[in-house]
């Protein structure tokens, strides 16, 4: 596979409803719109990467229905090279239920379905694939597909010498022995207290579990904030990176996004520190639009984002 970009993880179809209510007191909930579209983690990396002028492969599973069509369309129409995604006969597409209230904080219902169906046909596919890659090319990855493949991406990548940048998604599928075989890895402050078992309270705490991360055996650990900044920490420097003001209109997908930029950054040669500044942009930019692959920036916003959370946020500013 010719691309740099690879993007193994969930494939989902999205079912999102904007709401007033509380969520926390149950009951019906009325909304007050609602909107079908794709999203999953691994394909809104690969939208983000490919929207932002990076070439990027999705690999992942869908199911033998419609929403495999819904799931895919989107990135489809961006040019995402999808060879890489099968079809599973016994699962259906992963779907997600996704609630968006006033203050863009989502809650996510999601049955992962296919992308935990991986048989062993999918799984020499991916041994296949990752053993052809280009050797500087990136392999991004989350947790919310079947272990089995997950694992198999890792030994293969270990074997073809690919950076792997990680996010935290699902932390409890995180083992302490993946940690050595990621170059990066960026999980938001509960998946970081899953992986680290560290309970984190404040920017002192986020640092010391991005520590964590680090003697556990990855390069970089970018813990991201819900304010939209990060902790980055590596063997030489832990630091707090701050995000400049922006409205939370919908938060959907803006983990994914700072993945993605991270990795982008990484195969552009710029420093660690400068990736986790695009991470942050690609996070910020994100925010403020409704939806996840609908609220990804072009190249030129990202690169304009990039360079006022540069002036805003951090130690080299």
């Amino acid at each position: 596979m010719a691309r740099p970009f690879l993007s193994l993880g969930s494939i989902n179809a999205d079912f999102q409803f904007e709401v007033s209510a509380d969520l926390s007191k149950g009951g019906t909930i009325p909304a007050k719109s609602y909107t079908q579209r794709a999203g999953g983690k691994g394909a809104n990396r690969a939208l983000f990467a490919q929207r932002a002028g990076c070439p990027s492969s999705l690999i992942g599973r869908v199911g033998q229905d419609h929403f495999a069509e819904q799931a895919l369309r989107p990135l489809r129409d961006a040019g995402v090279e999808l060879s890489s995604v099968s079809t599973s006969n016994e699962a259906p597409t992963g779907v997600s239920m996704i609630a968006v209230p006033d203050n863009g904080e989502k809650t996510i219902l999601l049955a992962p379905n296919a992308n935990r169906a991986w048989d062993a046909s999918s799984l020499n596919a991916l041994r296949d694939l990752l053993s052809s890659a280009e050797e500087h090319a990136v392999l991004t990855i989350d947790f919310e597909i079947a272990p089995d493949a997950v694992d198999l991406a890792l030994q293969q990548a270990a074997r073809r010498r690919l950076r792997v940048v990680a996010d935290g998604s699902f932390g409890k599928d995180v083992r302490p022995e993946h940690l050595p075989k990621l170059f990066a890895i960026a999980p938001n402050v509960q998946e970081a207290e899953t992986i680290t078992a560290t309970a984190i309270t404040s920017e002192t705490e986020a640092m010391e579990a991005a520590q964590k991360l680090v003697g556990g055996g990855v390069t970089m650990a970018c813990i991201k904030l819900s304010d939209g900044g990060c902790v980055l920490a590596t063997t030489d420097v832990t630091e707090l990176i701050k995000a400049p003001p922006a409205e939370v209109v919908d938060k959907t997908g803006a983990g994914d996004a700072f993945t993605a930029a991270l990795a982008i950054a990484m195969l552009e040669g710029k420093p660690l520190w400068d990736a986790a500044i695009y991470g942050i942009a690609a996070s910020t930019l994100a925010v403020g639009r409704k939806g996840s692959q609908e609220a990804y920036p072009t190249r030129a916003e990202l690169d304009a984002m990039a360079e006022r959370v540069r002036q805003y946020g951090g130690p080299h500013s």
